[in-house]
């Protein structure tokens, strides 16, 4: 009976020295990402939101809404994703205002279908590399 408790002893000693949380260390988010959408053609894009969804999925979109000027910031704050570093694809989302169903028009779909995987630019962030990106549309 003794070596019973022994035993549970240890395991439960071991359990407790392991933990039982994630196999790999957090990332810590990073504080801000500016950066500017170009279209293909050079010009800013001068509304809509910027939606960045992590490849692989690990974890939720990150959305940021684009200025006149094409520029942006993503800050991750309360009640919004974390801006966590990684690889993600880039995709644009737009109101039903006339200003922006005039930008879908000169937006290549691909990155307009959030649903499909059919966006052929992405972006990474890195905890050492710039916060400032740039973001330029490719054509069709």
């Amino acid at each position: 009976m003794k070596k019973t408790y022994v035993f549970l002893a240890a395991i439960v000693s071991v359990a407790l020295a392991t933990g039982c949380g994630s196999s790999g260390p957090v990332a810590e988010a990073l504080d801000e990402v500016s950066g500017k959408v170009l279209l293909p053609h050079g010009k800013p894009l001068t509304a809509g939101t910027l939606v960045l969804r992590p490849a692989g999925g690990l974890s939720r979109p990150v959305t940021a809404e684009i200025n006149q000027d094409g520029t942006f910031v993503l800050a991750g704050g309360a009640g919004e994703a974390p801006v966590l570093p990684g690889a993600y694809e880039v995709y644009l989302v737009f109101d039903d205002s006339p200003q922006q169903r005039k930008l879908q028009r000169v937006v290549p779909t691909k990155y307009r279908k959030l649903n499909d995987e059919d966006s052929d630019l992405s972006v990474t962030l890195d905890e050492g590399a710039a916060r400032d990106i740039l973001v330029k549309l490719k054509r069709g």
